[in-house]
């Protein structure tokens, strides 16, 4: 009975390690986002709120709907079109995870819908407290341009 109890620990905590060595989904060792025809550098996202710039000469910001709390909260990202680009073109998707328990309580990557105020909003559920890290990817006509994490501690 001991020995079972080993072997089946020993299986657990190989998969816990995995887990735990793998970054936002889709990444490659060195950081950047893996596709089927190309790789968009990876980078740590300011803070909530605080414009990037996309390589199409847009820019975005980003924030939750308040301040993060647990429980569930509205991420919003809005892209500034400069460009008069149709924001229809874009796709934007996040995933939300604890870094110290990969995959335990992961949002999965999810689709962010475009509303009214041309804001592309989804809900994300913080379950405990904790670092939390939230990924975002935003494609342009189905090719990503930019990736990147924020980590948030609650």
């Amino acid at each position: 009975m001991k020995k079972i109890i080993t072997v089946s620990s020993a299986v657990i905590l190989l998969g816990f390690s995995f887990l735990s060595a793998q970054e936002c989904p889709h990444h490659s060792k060195n950081g950047s986002v893996k596709t089927e025809n190309s790789e968009v550098a990876y980078s740590n996202l300011p803070k909530a709120g605080k414009s990037v710039k996309l390589p199409d000469g847009n820019e975005f910001t980003w924030e939750f709907n308040n301040k993060v709390k647990l429980g569930p909260n509205v991420l919003s990202v809005s892209i500034n079109d400069q460009k008069n680009l149709n924001l229809k073109n874009y796709t934007v998707k996040a995933n939300l995870d604890m870094p110290s328990m990969k995959g335990a309580h992961s949002s999965g990557s999810k689709k962010l819908n475009l509303n009214k105020k041309n804001n592309f909003v989804g809900p994300y559920d913080f379950v405990m407290r904790g670092d939390w890290e939230i990924c975002i990817e935003i494609f342009y006509n189905d090719k990503p341009i930019y990736k990147g994490k924020y980590i948030y501690n609650i």
